[in-house]
C-alpha cells in the first residue's frame, strides 16, 4: 500500500505518521478528515508547528516558532454537487468546517473554512481488508492517484472507537481548487508571523531570579619583609609576586536584566486522547492567551530601546542609570496589564511576586567590560544596517506604515548604540 493510501486507526500507522513531514497545509486537512470523518466521532482536532529551516510542517514541537491548529466538524452539505471524474460520480454530501490557528510567541491568527467532501460508496465487500483492497483497485484502476487536479483516498468508517470492523468503506476526493485559497491564506500568514532575524527581538527571559553578587575587590594589605640577621652567607631573598587587586573605582559597572513574563501556554488546557498530549485554548484561556502574548511583544518592544543583547552571550545591557528607571517603570507597566489579563483568575498566581522587571548591577574588569561593549555595539551595528536596508525596500514599495515603523525603530538604535559608544570611549 502506498504512503498516500492507509487505514488511519492502526497502531502502526500512528507510529508512521509522527515521522511525517507534510509539505502544504493541505495535508494537514487530509489527515483532520480522516480523524473527523467517523460516525463515533464526527470532529477532530490536530496540532502541527511550522519549521522555517525546511519549510515543512512536522508533528507539534514547542522549540519551533510556529505552530499550527486545525479543529474541525463534518456536518452535511446543504448544496450537495456531483463531479464526474474518471468515469466515476463523487457527491459532496458533507463538508468539513474547520478553524486553522496560526500562533507564535508574539502573536496568533485564526481563519474558519468550508471545504466540501466529494465521495462514492464502495461495496461488494465482506470484511475490513476486502474493503480496503477493493477501494484499492479501484484508484489504481481508474488511475485517480496520478490526478493533478483532485486528491484522493480511501477511508472506512467505524461504528465505535474500540471496533475494529468498519462499517462503510468511501473514497473520498477532494478538489485542488477549494484547497487554494486555504493554502494561500497560510502562505501568506507565515511570511507576517515568521519575519526576517532583523525583526525579532530576542527572547532572552531569565526563568528564575538569581541574586549576581557584586564583585568586591579584596583588600590589599602592604607586604612586610621581616629581616633576620645570620651569620652564614646572605642569599637573596625570593621574589613574592603580589598580582594588583583593581579597586572599586577601576571597576567597571554594566546593568544586567532579569526580565519574567508568562507566555501563552502557561494557560493551555491538556487533554490525553488515546495515549497523545493535545494542547489547546478554549473560551476564557485563549482571550488571556492572547492578551500574553500583546503583553509579552509590547514589553520587548519597550525594553529594546534601553537594552540590548551582548552578541551571543545571551545578556541583555545597559550602562546607563536612565535604562534602570525607565526599566523599572516598564516593570510597573508590564505588572497592572498581567493583572488586567485575567492570568489570576485561572492560574493561582501572585503577579506581582512572580513576574516583573529587575535589573542587576554588576561590576566588571575593564578589559572584560570592553569585550562586553564591543559585543553590544556589534550587534546594534547589524540591526542598524539591516532596518537601513528594510527601509530602502519600503521607500520601493511605498509602504507607509512599514516605513514609519521602521524610521522609529531606527532612530532607537542608533541613540542607543552611541550610550555604548560613549562608555566604550571612557575606557580606552
Amino acid at each position: 500500500m502506498s504512503e498516500d493510501f492507509y487505514e488511519p486507526d492502526s497502531e502502526a500507522e500512528e507510529k508512521t505518521k509522527r515521522k511525517i513531514e507534510y509539505s502544504s497545509i493541505t495535508d494537514c486537512i487530509k489527515s483532520l478528515i480522516i480523524t473527523a470523518y467517523h460516525h463515533f466521532e464526527p470532529e477532530g482536532e490536530k496540532h502541527y508547528s511550522y519549521d522555517p529551516s525546511t519549510n515543512k510542517i512536522v508533528p507539534y514541537d514547542r522549540s519551533l516558532p510556529l505552530g499550527i491548529h486545525l479543529k474541525g466538524l463534518v456536518m452535511r452539505n446543504s448544496s450537495p454537487q456531483i463531479k464526474d471524474v474518471q468515469g466515476l460520480e463523487f457527491i459532496s454530501q458533507n463538508m468539513l468546517k474547520f478553524n486553522i490557528d496560526l500562533t507564535t510567541e508574539e502573536e496568533a491568527v485564526t481563519q474558519e473554512f468550508e471545504l466540501p467532501i466529494y465521495e462514492m460508496f464502495v461495496g461488494g465487500w465482506r470484511h475490513s481488508k476486502q474493503a480496503w483492497a477493493i477501494a484499492m483497485n479501484i484508484i489504481k484502476k481508474h488511475k485517480l492517484n496520478t490526478l493533478t487536479d483532485y486528491i484522493v483516498f480511501p477511508h472506512g468508517f467505524k461504528p465505535r472507537r474500540t471496533k475494529e470492523r468498519i462499517e462503510k468503506m468511501l473514497i473520498i476526493l477532494l478538489d485542488k481548487k477549494d484547497l487554494q485559497k486555504i493554502e494561500e491564506w497560510f502562505r501568506e500568514n507565515v511570511k507576517k508571523l515568521i519575519p526576517s532575524e532583523e525583526e525579532l527581538v530576542p527572547t532572552a527571559v531569565v526563568e528564575e531570579e538569581e541574586e549576581i553578587p557584586r564583585v568586591v575587590p579584596p583588600e590589599v594589605k602592604p607586604l612586610t619583609l621581616k629581616l633576620v640577621p645570620s651569620t652564614a652567607e646572605a642569599k637573596p631573598p625570593e621574589s613574592t609576586a603580589v598580582i594588583p587587586q583593581p579597586q572599586r573605582e577601576e571597576l567597571v559597572k554594566i546593568y544586567l536584566l532579569d526580565m519574567r513574563l508568562p507566555s501563552k501556554y502557561l494557560v493551555q488546557e491538556i487533554e490525553v486522547r488515546d495515549g497523545e498530549e493535545i494542547r489547546k485554548w478554549n473560551g476564557a484561556s485563549r482571550e488571556v492567551a492572547s492578551r500574553l502574548e500583546t503583553i509579552r511583544r509590547e514589553a520587548y518592544e519597550k525594553i529594546s530601546r534601553i537594552f540590548t543583547m551582548a552578541g551571543s552571550s545571551g545578556m541583555w545591557i545597559a550602562v546607563s542609570d536612565e535604562a534602570v528607571r525607565e526599566a523599572y517603570e516598564i516593570s510597573r507597566w508590564v505588572r497592572k496589564k498581567l493583572k488586567e489579563s485575567g492570568i489570576e483568575k485561572i492560574k493561582n498566581i501572585d503577579v506581582d511576586k512572580t513576574y516583573g522587571i529587575d535589573v542587576i548591577e554588576i561590576y566588571m574588569k575593564p578589559d572584560d567590560a570592553k569585550k562586553i561593549l564591543e559585543r553590544a555595539i556589534e550587534t546594534l551595528s547589524q540591526d542598524i544596517e539591516e532596518l537601513n536596508k528594510r527601509i530602502a525596500e519600503a521607500e520601493k514599495t511605498n509602504n507607509r506604515n512599514a516605513l514609519r515603523r521602521l524610521q522609529n525603530s531606527l532612530e532607537f538604535k542608533k541613540a542607543l548604540v552611541e550610550v555604548f559608544k560613549k562608555k566604550l570611549s571612557q575606557l580606552t
